[in-house]
C-alpha cells in the first residue's frame, strides 16, 4: 500500500501506467493498422502543415488556419521540416500517437487521482468514433483538447517541475485550436474554487489564448448564414451526436427520429445532472466533465448553427463530438465506486458503450498511396498534386523559388 501521510506522496505507478499505454498503443494498430504500416498525410496535413513548413518553417508557426492558430501541430510541422519528405508523414504519425500515449499516462498521475486510470486512458481509444483525429497531425488539437480536461482536473502543482510543466502546456495549448475559449470559463471556475496562485495563473494562461484565438477569429472573414438552429434541434443534436453515438451504432442512431433523439438529449442532461451533482467524492471533477462536455456540444452546435442538417450522421463531422463523448465517458467512469448510487446505471451504459465500439471496431480504413513514390517526387523537384486521405483529396507542391 502506498503511504500518503505527510511527507510521502502517492508514487505514480509506472508499471500500472506502462502496461496500459501499450494497451492503448496496441488498440490502436489493432482499429486501423495501415497507419502504423504505411504512414501518410491526412487531409490538410499535406496542403497546409507540410506545405507552410517547407517554405518557411519558423514564420508558419504563428500562421493562422481557418481563422485560429494551431500551435502544437505548427510547431511539430517546423520541427520535421528539416527531414527528408519520405519520412515527414512517419513523423507526423509518431508525434501524435505519442500525445494519445502521453495522455493515457498523465491519467495515471496522482494529482489526478483518478479511481480507475487505465479505464480512462482506455476509454479514449475505445470510444465509439470514425477515428479521424487519431494518427495525424490535422486532428492532434482533440487530443490536446483532452490534455486541458486533465489538467482543469489535476491538484495544484508543488514542485517547480510541475509548475512548468503545467504552464507550458497551457500555453501552447490554448494557441492549439479554440478549446481555450470554451473551456476558460471552467478555468475561471476551477480558480476561484481553489483560490490558489498556481489555479489563478493557469486561468489567466487559458484566458490569454483564448483571448487571441478571438482576436483571430474576429478577423478571419467568413460567409455569413442564417442560425438554422432551434433549442429543439440543438437538444436533438444533442442526445444524437453523444448519447445514441454512444450507445447504438450509427445505423441505428442516423435512423432514430426527432423525437427519439431530442428524448434522448432530455435522458442525457437528466443523466448529466444526476452524475454531476451526486453528493460522493470527486464532485468538483464530476461537475467540471458535466460542464465541458455541454460547453463542447454548444460550441460544435454553432459552429454549424446555419447547416445543422450536417450534423444528421454521426459519421459527419464526427471529430467535433470526441472529445465530449470522452468527457461523457469519464463521467460514468468516474461512478465506478461502490459507493456511488449510479455505479450500476454507469457500469450498464458502460458495458453497452464497449459492445456498441466492438460492432464497428475498425476505424475508416485509409487507402495507401504510396507516399514512397510521391516522396521521390517532391525530392527532384517536380510539380507533383499528391493524392492523399480522405479519399479524394490533393496537395500539389512545388519546390520553393530562391
Amino acid at each position: 500500500m502506498q503511504r500518503t501521510g505527510q511527507g510521502f506522496p502517492p508514487r505514480y505507478p509506472i508499471r500500472a501506467a506502462s502496461c496500459t499505454a501499450g494497451a492503448v498503443l496496441l488498440l490502436l494498430f489493432l482499429r486501423r493498422p495501415e497507419s502504423f504500416t504505411h504512414p501518410q498525410f491526412f487531409a490538410e496535413d499535406g496542403a497546409i502543415f507540410f506545405l507552410d513548413a517547407d517554405r518557411d518553417p519558423w514564420g508558419s508557426v504563428l500562421t493562422p488556419y481557418a481563422g485560429y492558430l494551431h500551435l502544437a501541430a505548427r510547431l511539430v510541422a517546423a520541427l520535421c521540416s528539416w527531414l527528408d519528405p519520405l519520412w515527414i508523414p512517419a513523423a507526423y504519425f509518431s508525434v501524435c500517437t505519442a500525445a494519445v500515449l502521453a495522455l493515457a499516462l498523465a491519467l495515471f498521475s496522482p494529482r489526478v487521482g483518478l479511481p480507475h486510470p487505465a479505464l480512462f486512458a482506455l476509454g479514449v481509444v475505445l470510444v465509439p468514433h470514425s477515428g479521424e483525429v487519431f494518427d495525424n497531425l490535422t486532428n492532434l488539437q482533440w487530443i490536446t483538447a483532452l490534455g486541458l480536461v486533465v489538467l482543469l482536473l489535476a491538484r495544484d502543482p508543488e514542485r517547480p517541475a510541475q509548475w512548468l510543466t503545467d504552464f507550458a502546456y497551457a500555453a501552447v495549448i490554448s494557441l492549439s485550436g479554440v478549446f481555450s475559449i470554451v473551456l476558460a470559463p471552467l478555468f475561471a471556475a476551477r480558480a476561484a474554487v481553489r483560490r490558489s496562485p498556481s489555479a489563478a495563473g493557469i486561468a489567466c494562461l487559458v484566458a490569454a489564448g483564448a483571448a487571441v484565438q478571438v482576436y483571430q477569429i474576429l478577423h478571419y472573414p467568413l460567409p455569413s448564414s442564417a442560425n438554422a438552429t432551434t433549442p429543439y434541434a440543438a437538444l436533438a443534436t444533442f442526445g444524437h451526436r453523444v448519447w445514441l453515438g454512444l450507445l447504438s451504432p450509427p445505423g441505428l442512431s442516423d435512423a432514430a427520429p426527432m423525437w427519439a433523439r431530442a428524448a434522448a438529449g432530455c435522458a442525457g442532461l437528466a443523466l448529466l445532472a444526476g452524475l454531476c451533482l451526486w453528493a460522493g467524492p470527486g464532485r468538483l471533477a464530476r461537475m467540471l466533465l458535466a460542464a465541458s462536455v455541454l460547453l463542447l456540444v454548444a460550441a460544435a452546435i454553432y459552429r454549424f448553427r446555419g447547416m445543422i442538417s450536417m450534423l444528421a450522421s454521426v459519421r459527419s463531422g464526427d471529430r467535433y463530438f470526441f472529445v465530449p463523448k470522452v468527457c461523457a465517458l469519464w463521467l460514468l467512469a468516474l461512478h465506478l465506486r461502490p459507493a456511488s448510487a449510479l455505479r450500476w446505471v454507469s457500469r450498464a451504459l458502460l458495458a453497452a458503450l464497449l459492445l456498441n465500439t466492438c460492432l464497428a471496431f475498425r476505424f475508416e480504413r485509409w487507402k495507401d498511396y504510396d507516399w514512397p513514390y510521391w516522396a521521390g517526387r517532391i525530392a527532384t523537384g517536380d510539380r507533383v498534386v499528391v493524392p492523399i486521405n480522405p479519399e479524394g483529396f490533393t496537395f500539389t507542391y512545388e519546390r520553393p523559388g530562391p
